[in-house]
């Protein structure tokens, strides 16, 4: 376990390493934390979040990504309109530096720039760039510029070399929206619109790290992802009732495991092993050579919070995060390791 003293609200991981953003240490502004286990090693990077003289109505980090050795984030702030930062830096320490940036008037009224479904993982910190369109301004009805609300247009997908400097990977439907990193590959679902369901081809694409198509899984009719996560041997895809197992060099699809019990909880993570669902103050393991289920236990104090925060699962292990009120250090993050994980089935019988 790992303690921050401020209040964390997102995690991400890679390897044996979690980043995750902090806010609310009187006199800072909000910080991204990378802890390596084990140990207690960390660096940290200061944001433009909630800094002294900052009076942005709304500002926050909106995400965060660990992969080719750097970290990066996105910041938000708006007041009539909303404005989007990407900054990163080696996750060794050392300056962070901007990498992109999107402004939308009046929270997206009229087109509207963005960037975000940023994920990494190994060698790849991957993120989309992309514009939409919406009716607000024309009484929430099409216009022949914008005969969808919310139509994606513009995309592109770029990848952060380890030296920090932006390659652009695929433009176009091929390119959004970015679901997963894992195994030097990614995974892409089109999605023509930004939050309309109907938008979605439920198709999930896989590219190689130079952006090369190496596989496609069609769409199942009435039953698109739920959740999609890539490791070097597994490409997992949650659908309604079952998590549908691929090979992620050739899209074949090498087991069905039905949930069960776990049918409304959330795929958040797989390695070569195992796949992680979490859910309101559970998480659930999934051994994926047969389908078996273990009960991943929560910490009592993390029992009473509203959930563990962003649990994700490298091959490494399992980490989470949880806060706890009135104490100096208030962030916890939690690490598993996959040995620990499995041990449990075993245990289990």
């Amino acid at each position: 376990m790992f303690w921050t003293r401020g209040v964390i609200d997102h995690l991400a991981v890679d390897g044996k390493s979690v980043a995750v953003s902090t806010r609310g240490i009187t006199g800072s502004c909000d910080r991204i934390v990378v802890w390596t286990t084990p140990g207690q090693r960390f660096v940290t990077f200061e944001t433009r979040v909630h800094c002294a003289g900052n009076y942005a109505y709304t500002q926050d980090v909106a995400e965060v990504a660990l992969g080719a050795g750097r970290v990066a984030w996105i910041e938000e702030e708006g007041g009539n309109q909303l404005d989007q930062y990407l900054y990163g830096a080696s996750s060794s320490g050392g300056p962070s530096k901007g990498l992109a940036t999107a402004y939308n008037g009046y929270y997206g009224a009229g087109d509207a720039d963005w960037v975000g479904q940023l994920h990494g993982s190994g060698p790849l910190l991957a993120y989309n760039l992309w514009t939409t369109c919406n009716w607000i301004l024309n009484d929430d009805k099409p216009t022949d510029d914008c005969p969808t609300n919310y139509q994606v247009s513009g995309a592109t997908l770029w990848r952060l070399s380890a030296t920090g400097t932006r390659v652009r990977l695929r433009s176009g439907v091929s390119s959004f929206r970015l679901l997963a990193v894992g195994g030097g590959r990614l995974a892409i679902e089109a999605t023509t619109t930004f939050w309309i369901a109907k938008g979605r081809s439920g198709t999930v694409t896989v590219l190689s790290a130079t952006g090369r198509l190496v596989t496609t899984v069609p769409a199942v009719e009435k039953d698109p992802p739920r959740a999609v996560a890539l490791s070097s041997t597994q490409l997992v895809i949650e659908r309604h009732r079952t998590l549908d197992l691929h090979n992620p060099a050739s899209g074949t699809l090498t087991r069905t495991i039905p949930l069960g019990s776990a049918t409304r909880l959330q795929l958040v993570g797989a390695n070569a092993k195992l796949a992680i669902l979490s859910g309101l103050h559970r998480l659930i393991a999934i051994r994926l050579t047969d389908g078996k289920q273990a009960i991943v236990p929560l910490p009592a104090e993390a029992k009473a919070t509203t959930s563990p925060i962003s649990p994700r699962l490298s091959e490494a292990g399992l980490f989470y995060a949880y806060n706890v009120a009135s104490t100096p250090a208030r962030g916890r993050i939690v690490f598993t390791p996959t040995s620990d994980l499995l041990a449990r089935f075993r245990n289990s019988g």
